[in-house]
């Protein structure tokens, strides 16, 4: 008997019940929940989602709402129901290559046929929802991605709280395509540089990225200073109020950094904080679905391995401790 009908399935909460779940609209936005790379994975956000409950006002998302998991209805349903009416978001390459404005998901070779063959199979289920094709058709277009074509002088810089942020899916200068990984330090610092100049070298700019999966945190005090990879604990609130900071939540829906547990963080706008978080998942469930759905045996495995898309142990002299014993792989 296959494995898949041995493992009792979790009964997953609707998106009316989840929406019953967030904090009203309106008021000030003090503390964030900073979320991205949800990638159709329903199980996934709903845990965090439940674990979170309280602990935020707000919600921001970084894009690639789409591909690669089994559930693509419910979460563009609750990206177009909730998310989009009570905080900001932006697009990502996936979000755009769904509706046919990129011609390419992933540039990753590893991923590249296994991205473009679930983008086809949510292409087709969205189209069987007219309502839910349409949003998509109007709203992911390259404006909400930043893009210079719209923003020559780059996406713009807004504040919250007592700081300044930038939003984005992979970086200002190519909101939906660079890959800021955590070992690009040059990058990093020059990304970091030149918000520190837009402005005006004062204290606490934040740059709000996804695209990499991979939680990271980067801090530049000075332009003529040397970018640092922060230490992160998870659940402890970290400083991000003195210069400028490259905040990457990691992913809700794959992670690629060598913890399988969905990722995001909380952000607090008035006292000047980052807290990372992880939260375990039924990932069996999801994997069930993607098999009995034909989904590429690559992405179903990758949700138990996490493994990232480039080589090199990044993280080992980063993360110093991670909820649960749980340690990063060696493969990565």
């Amino acid at each position: 008997m296959s494995w898949s009908f041995l493992h009792n399935k979790k009964q997953l909460p609707s998106v009316a019940e989840v929406r019953t779940w967030l904090p009203p609209l309106g008021g000030r936005v003090e503390r964030i929940l900073l979320l991205s790379d949800i990638h159709a994975n329903w199980h996934a956000l709903t845990a965090i989602l439940e674990k979170a409950r309280g602990t935020y006002n707000a919600v921001w998302f970084l894009g690639d709402i789409c591909d690669y998991g089994p559930r693509p209805i419910e979460c563009v349903t609750f990206l177009m129901e909730s998310l989009s009416r009570r905080g900001r978001w932006v697009v990502g390459n996936h979000d755009l290559a769904l509706v046919g404005k990129l011609r390419r998901a992933d540039p990753n070779a590893s991923l590249g046929d296994s991205a473009g063959r679930t983008s086809a199979q949510h292409h087709d289920e969205l189209k069987k929802h007219p309502l839910l094709w349409d949003w998509c058709q109007m709203h992911f277009h390259s404006s909400r991605a930043g893009s210079r074509r719209v923003l020559p002088t780059g996406p713009k810089l807004r504040r919250y709280g007592e700081y300044d942020q930038i939003f984005v899916h992979a970086v200002p200068d190519s909101p939906i395509h660079y890959y800021l990984y955590p070992s690009d330090y040059r990058n990093i610092r020059n990304q970091l540089n030149t918000l520190l100049e837009r402005n005006g070298h004062s204290t606490g700019v934040w740059l709000l990225g996804g695209h990499t999966h991979m939680v990271t945190l980067a801090r530049l005090s000075s332009p003529n200073e040397n970018v640092e990879l922060l230490p992160i604990t998870y659940d402890v609130p970290i400083p991000i109020s003195q210069g400028a900071y490259y905040i990457n939540p990691g992913s809700v829906g794959q992670p690629r950094d060598g913890d399988p547990r969905a990722a995001y963080a909380i952000l607090d706008a008035r006292q000047g904080t980052v807290t990372y978080r992880r939260v375990k998942y039924d990932m069996l469930d999801v994997q069930v679905e993607m098999r009995q759905a034909g989904y590429p045996n690559e992405l179903i495995e990758r949700l138990s391995t996490a493994n990232g898309a480039v080589t090199g142990r990044y993280f080992d002299p980063v993360y110093t401790s991670l909820e649960s014993g749980v340690e990063l792989r060696s493969n990565l």
